[in-house]
């Protein structure tokens, strides 16, 4: 990342202090154009990004925002969820027909098994058999 670079971030108390300078860190992080991430790829870094308050006003719509935002990403995920779990059903639908078609098979191999073995038996105990 380069050399190390010193900053600070003040505030009217330690945890608007702490907030900004986290807001510092994900800016930096982001200016480097380098993808960094924890957990998954598809999130990034995963820091949120400093909402200053402008007001109640402001901040209940910022907040309002971020709910349905929030409730359209989970709505996705159920929805990419259930597109899964209905491929999954086909799959193992599909993998019923063919282990029904494979027992259907091994039940007519038994009855012929049986029927040569009963015919086997037969010429061995009739008079002509030798």
């Amino acid at each position: 990342m380069g050399e190390p670079k010193v900053h600070m971030a003040g505030g009217m108390d330690s945890l608007q202090s702490l907030l900004q300078a986290i807001e510092l860190i994900r800016l930096e992080l982001e200016k480097t154009g380098r993808r960094f991430f924890w957990l998954d790829t598809e999130f990034g870094t995963q820091i949120p990004r400093f909402v200053p308050a402008y007001g109640k006003r402001f901040a209940n719509r910022v907040n309002a925002f971020i709910d349905r935002e929030i409730a359209h990403v989970w709505e996705e995920r159920l929805k990419d969820r259930k597109l899964d779990i209905a491929e999954c059903e086909a799959d193992l639908n599909e993998r019923k027909q063919i282990v029904a078609a494979l027992e259907e098979t091994l039940k007519r191999r038994k009855a012929n098994a049986a029927a040569w073995e009963a015919s086997l038996n037969k010429s061995k105990r009739s008079p002509h058999s030798s």
